[in-house]
């Protein structure tokens, strides 16, 4: 803990943090009725009482979370993959996304404990990728009352909420189910290892006439061609039939091939693999 704890010292530049060694000042540890170690409190300038004893795990995010939930300030760090949502921070943050998938927990609980690294993979792939779904969690341990707002019985308590109302998550508690679910509801397509799904990009309507695409004649093309014009956002589609009748399916497929050893390779930007991804996706659909 010591390590994580000066860590987390660093990070504040208004606030001070610090030890006191209970077998030289066993009056002071006396005062606070200090039974166990380590015993952390924290106290506003100029109080001897303390705000509130430390409860949460021995993290340099966690102490610094601790910090931020009960004082004005804030630490100095990368923005956190995962979320801790507090009732200041809570309503903001659901209503500015279009989805949230929250986890109400508390430290003590050992099922909370085997699923937050879970949240946290899920979180890693979302909360980078998508701008309208989240992944968050919140401490009812820390924030008893105001998890009454949301009926929270027992730990984790786990809800989607869209469009700022809640959605009950029961399934598997692994990042791979979480991402399914998001996705199911949300519109998204985000596989749990942060790379778009095969369904990304995916027009069924114009997966269907690209089936038979390749081997139909002349006039059979520009008829599916024509149809799928016509198809809102299918316009990849459409360039892969303009290029299929003017390259052949041949050059095409030997795109295909080195877009998905790009893709493979995974040297561009996120953004640019979501996009080279949903290309691939499309050309699939050609059975080339």
């Amino acid at each position: 803990m010591a390590e994580a704890f000066a860590e987390a010292a660093t990070a504040f530049k208004d606030v001070a943090f610090a030890g006191v060694d209970c077998t030289k000042e066993s009056s002071i540890c006396s005062r606070y009725k200090v039974n166990g170690y380590p015993t952390v409190f924290i106290f506003k300038a100029g109080s001897k009482d303390p705000i509130t004893e430390y409860k949460g795990s021995r993290s340099v995010d966690d102490f610094c979370d601790f910090v931020e939930n009960h004082t004005e300030f804030h630490a100095k760090r990368p923005k956190k993959i995962l979320p801790e949502l507090n009732p200041v921070t809570f309503d903001d943050f659901v209503n500015n996304r279009k989805c949230t998938f929250v986890t109400f927990f508390a430290p003590w609980c050992g099922h909370c404990k085997r699923f937050l690294p879970e949240a946290k993979k899920a979180a890693e792939a979302f909360n980078l990728h998508e701008p309208n779904a989240s992944v968050a969690v919140m401490n009812c341990d820390m924030y008893r009352s105001y998890c009454q707002r949301f009926e929270i019985r027992g730990f984790p308590t786990i809800k989607l909420f869209k469009d700022g109302n809640p959605i009950p998550y029961s399934s598997e508690r692994t990042a791979e189910s979480v991402a399914n679910f998001i996705n199911s509801n949300c519109g998204t397509f985000r596989a749990a290892d942060g790379s778009v799904t095969e369904q990304a990009g995916i027009i069924p309507q114009a997966s269907a006439l690209a089936q038979g695409f390749v081997a139909a004649e002349a006039a059979a093309r520009e008829d599916t061609l024509a149809k799928v014009k016509q198809i809102n956002g299918a316009d990849f589609y459409v360039q892969a039939m303009e290029r299929i009748i003017k390259n052949g399916a041949p050059k095409v497929r030997a795109d295909l091939e080195v877009m998905k050893k790009l893709l493979a390779q995974k040297s561009a930007s996120p953004n640019t693999l979501d996009e080279l991804k949903k290309r691939i996706n499309v050309l699939e659909a050609f059975k080339l």
